[in-house]
């Protein structure tokens, strides 16, 4: 995708598209691409123009067959996060908490990630975060 640009437009384009994946803000793209020496900036529309080919490459590739293909082995990643159930004693429903803890963890905040909340909203299910206690932090 590169390969037909100058050099330094191929470094431009590169950091612009992987500002773009990592979900970067137009105004930080901006900042990044002056912090390069492009006094001028970038605006909105050229990042888009720009990434507007990525977006493109990546859907073709999400949505390639692959029944055409032969895998010799399969290879499984994945992630175990320990839970913790919590069911309300009163029998009140905790869709409110999980909803106020999924927005405070989007802030960035040290919050439980909430998996799952019960269609009553009587359980919640959520990681369990290994910490010290509250005594044990003020004691030490």
């Amino acid at each position: 995708m590169l390969e037909r640009r100058r050099r330094i437009d191929q470094v431009l384009y590169a950091v612009v598209m992987e500002a773009h994946v990592h979900w970067v803000s137009a105004r930080n793209v901006d900042n990044l691409v002056q912090a390069l020496g492009v006094d001028a900036g970038i605006s909105k529309s050229e990042v888009s123009r720009i990434c507007a080919g990525l977006d493109e490459e990546m859907t073709a590739f999400r949505e390639r067959p692959l029944s055409d293909l032969s895998f010799p082995y399969v290879l499984c990643d994945a992630t175990y996060v320990k839970s913790r159930f919590r069911r309300s004693r009163e029998g009140r429903s905790q869709a409110l908490e999980a909803r106020t803890m999924k927005f405070v963890r989007s802030q960035c905040y040290p919050v439980p990630e909430v998996f799952e909340v019960s269609g009553d909203g009587i359980d919640l299910e959520m990681a369990r975060i290994e910490s010290p206690t509250m005594m044990e932090a003020a004691s030490a």
